[in-house]
């Protein structure tokens, strides 16, 4: 899992069309189970640069890496936005 996680983060940082980004994405996500295509909507009013940090964060969290996930999630809520932890994944909001 972590390395499917390292995969979508290398997609989504890549010059890649934002078409082709999508669709990886959507594919990968049949992988990591983290219901992209049900939260897609909800992603088009974020910022891509909100929705890198908490896919940084997503990983550090699969790494059990606490301390980083804290200081990522403060860097969200900085940026004007909260995370709610789900079994499997996130829900990002603005505050």
């Amino acid at each position: 899992m972590p390395q499917a996680l390292t995969v979508l983060w290398a997609v989504l940082k890549s010059d890649l069309s934002d078409k082709d980004k999508k669709a990886t994405a959507l594919s990968l996500d049949k992988v990591l189970g983290l219901s992209l295509d049900v939260i897609y909507n909800t992603v088009q009013s974020i910022p891509m640069s909100v929705i890198n940090i908490a896919l940084l964060r997503q990983q550090t969290r699969v790494n059990q890496d606490w301390i980083q996930s804290d200081l990522l999630r403060d860097k969200i809520n900085q940026l004007g936005y909260l995370v709610e932890d789900k079994k499997g994944g996130y829900i990002l909001s603005k505050k």
